[in-house]
């Protein structure tokens, strides 16, 4: 993305820069020493710990009960039995309420990016893993997808661009794309918004109707209008063969009224009318 922050790219790089067997290795060895050494931790506690966690976990596989699963956190497995056996658990977990219950499977893969804690390289070499555990189930986009949706719920919009850009090298479907444009317009994220349309456009998949029309929407219901790029979107569109639709033409016209140029909102009108008589009629009726 030419037009992100810098930073993106720079710790995109980074993070695949290591190699993720290696750097998963060392990962799982720190993970053992510093449950070695945290104060307060005994080995007392961590068996207490075990044993309530193990009922949940043995009600939950034989049952698929969902009231067992959600209390099974994926950094208190790690702790307890290890990042190998507590991610080919949670994979287990995630076939259990397979394909029909998407909220209770989001949850899942929610615990695994809290123990991350963001879009780094450490997520993006579990992802792969439980891919690979859960047997053709899901496939790494969908985990990817699933991951950016948590990110834009929490509001780390950063971190869903990040993953954005890692769910690319497995080929991000277009209305992955449209979804995270959408959250950003929504979340006020306008230069995040743009960066994500230029990629878009640079390197795919190629923007659509629905694409466009988002975008308009950032320029013309945002706090600071800019109409003059919303007639530049429209000019874009038709020079890359993407015909309007009523939304995209009701969302220029409304900032025109909301800037109150009713004169220039009226002329395009009704030179829509001339051009596109029953789409004119549609957004009339739309308004």
């Amino acid at each position: 993305m030419r037009r992100a922050v810098p930073g993106f790219l720079r710790r995109a790089h980074a993070i695949r820069s290591y190699p993720p067997v290696l750097r998963l290795s060392s990962q799982a060895c720190c993970l053992n020493s510093s449950d070695n050494e945290e104060p307060g931790r005994s080995s007392a506690y961590i068996d207490y710990r075990s044993q309530c966690l193990f009922p949940s976990i043995t009600l939950a596989v034989r049952t698929a009960n969902w009231d067992a699963a959600r209390n099974i956190s994926f950094r208190e497995c790690v702790r307890l039995y290890g990042l190998s056996q507590s991610i080919g658990l949670f994979a287990l977990l995630v076939q259990l309420f397979l394909p029909r219950r998407i909220r209770e499977i989001r949850c899942l893969i929610q615990s695994i990016v809290d123990y991350c804690g963001n879009a780094g390289q450490e997520l993006f070499e579990l992802a792969p893993i439980l891919v690979s555990r859960l047997g053709g189930s899901m496939t790494l986009l969908q985990v990817y997808a699933a991951v950016i949706r948590i990110f834009v719920e929490l509001s780390m919009f950063e971190d869903a661009l990040l993953t954005y850009i890692e769910a690319k090298k497995v080929g991000a479907e277009l209305r992955l794309c449209n979804f995270l444009l959408k959250c950003l317009v929504k979340g006020n994220q306008i230069v995040y918004a743009r960066s994500l349309f230029d990629d878009m456009k640079s390197s795919g998949p190629s923007p659509n109707v629905y694409s466009y029309s988002v975008l308009m929407s950032m320029y013309t219901h945002g706090e600071r209008l800019c109409l003059e790029e919303a007639f530049e979107l429209l000019r874009e569109m038709e020079m890359n063969g993407v015909r309007p639709n009523a939304a995209t033409y009701g969302t220029y016209l409304y900032g025109l009224c909301r800037s109150r140029q009713v004169t220039s909102a009226w002329d395009f009108l009704q030179n829509l009318c001339q051009r596109e008589g029953a789409l004119a009629t549609l957004i009339v009726l739309m308004q």
